[in-house]
């Protein structure tokens, strides 16, 4: 068991190579559009999706970080559930440090 947690679920596991790509998303639009292609991605051999979400994403401890019109937590969790569903891994990424302008 993860954990107690209502928010906590068990995450599925990922063997072998990865075959993945990597994609920018900016808005809820858009990762709705993402998560309708992830079963063609499936069919691929995608089984890795990184998705850089930077400040395209509403941060509830620090808003001031936010894009206009961000991806909300709601559609965050629809695009992971889908991948899991589809034996795809989705990995966040948010540029940082050395790649800040």
């Amino acid at each position: 068991m993860i954990g107690t947690h209502p928010e906590v679920r068990a995450i599925p596991r990922y063997d072998g190579p990865w075959r993945g790509i990597h994609v920018l998303v900016n808005n809820d639009e858009e990762t709705k559009t993402l998560a309708q292609e992830v079963p063609k991605l499936a069919k691929m051999g995608v089984n890795v999706l990184v998705v850089e979400v930077d400040y395209n994403y509403a941060y509830a401890s620090h808003p001031e970080l936010r894009a206009p019109n961000p991806m909300t937590r709601n559609r965050a969790r629809a695009l992971a559930e889908t991948c899991h569903a589809h034996g795809i891994r989705p990995i966040p990424q948010f540029q940082c440090l050395g790649h800040q302008s």
